[in-house]
């Protein structure tokens, strides 16, 4: 990723064989190599817009801390165009918060509405998952979703499995045994991007 420095990031290569072995057998998961091939710094609106082209509408699952951050990403206000959006809370974001973003960017007195507009209420699908629905000022046309998805809280982050692995202890209900497997397996790459 070009916002974040190559000291600590894995090897592209081994990244993806973690993601390959972390969802085996999940066959509503696909992986796709396509960011290592790209040149140059590979930009999530990039990523997203490769796979509009292909004509697939992913559904991009962040954190509300990312979502909240997206005016610094390059492009972020195009990320609702290309894909709907599942939001993660995380260390006691709210709602509140997420609804407050959506409105300030794309309600009709948003920074964002030239772009994307919304109404100031959220929808419910068939499925009962509440949703916004973002749609083009122009023709009303409904273009994206972004639902917000709490979860049962699980305080675990990349930063905390690397700072387990570096005093040497267990992976084991962290990541999937398959993971920790390949952590071990290729210790010399990890060490080399973690540390010790």
């Amino acid at each position: 990723p070009p916002h974040k420095p190559p000291q600590g990031l894995l090897p592209f290569s081994l990244r993806l064989e973690l993601l390959a072995v972390a969802f085996s057998g999940i066959d509503s998961i696909r992986i796709n190599p396509m960011e290592g091939e790209r040149p140059g710094p590979s930009y999530t609106v990039d990523t997203l817009a490769w796979y509009q082209a292909e004509g697939t509408r992913p559904l991009f699952v962040m954190g509300v801390t990312d979502f909240l951050t997206l005016p610094e990403w390059h492009e972020g206000e195009r990320i609702p165009e290309l894909a709907d959006l599942a939001l993660i809370p995380r260390l006691g974001q709210s709602w509140n918060a997420t609804k407050t973003f959506i409105n300030d960017h794309w309600s009709p007195s948003g920074k964002w509405h030239g772009r994307l507009a919304t109404e100031p209420v959220t929808r419910t699908d068939r499925r009962g998952l509440e949703y916004w629905s973002l749609g083009r000022p122009s023709t009303g046309e409904a273009v994206s979703r972004i639902y917000y998805a709490p979860m049962p809280r699980l305080d675990l982050s990349a930063s905390l499995i690397r700072e387990k692995w570096r005093q040497g202890g267990s992976l084991r209900g962290l990541t999937p045994r398959a993971v920790e497997e390949v952590i071990s397996a290729q210790g010399q790459d990890v060490q080399e991007a973690w540390g010790k």
